[in-house]
């Protein structure tokens, strides 16, 4: 990156992984339609990966048209979920099981330290190997 290069060009083109968080509203599908294509543009050899952040019970633009808009469906949803701020006001921290998000942003993060698919392994699994 030179100093003539604006740091989010730099950055983006610099990525190995960038995921690009969209909600339901006009201006997040526009600027989420901005990123996708720079990145196919400038930087092929990053893995995008696309985030549908559902913020609200009714949402401008669901999750479907913004796909069809895209042309590509949504790797991760994080669902509305009408107690997160009850975990937040009673500080149940999202790494803890009991968190209302904590399987989705585990799904996710395991996906971004390539470990692949979390959850429970099976007694038989864990006894071939």
């Amino acid at each position: 990156c030179n100093g003539a290069s604006p740091l989010r060009s730099c950055l983006m083109g610099a990525a190995d992984v960038a995921v690009v968080v969209m909600s339901g509203s006009l201006a997040s599908a526009k600027a989420g339609q901005t990123v996708l294509r720079w990145m196919a543009e400038r930087n092929r050899k990053a893995r995008v990966i696309t985030l549908y952040n559902n913020t609200s019970p009714r949402q401008t633009i669901p999750q479907t048209s913004l796909e069809g808009v895209l042309g590509r469906k949504m790797d991760y949803t994080l669902p509305y979920m009408r107690r997160l701020s009850d975990d937040l006001l009673n500080g149940i921290a999202f790494t803890s099981t009991s968190h209302c998000l904590h399987g989705a942003l585990e799904k996710l993060s395991a996906d971004l330290l390539g470990m692949g698919a979390t959850g429970k392994t099976s007694w038989w699994k864990r006894l071939a190997r």
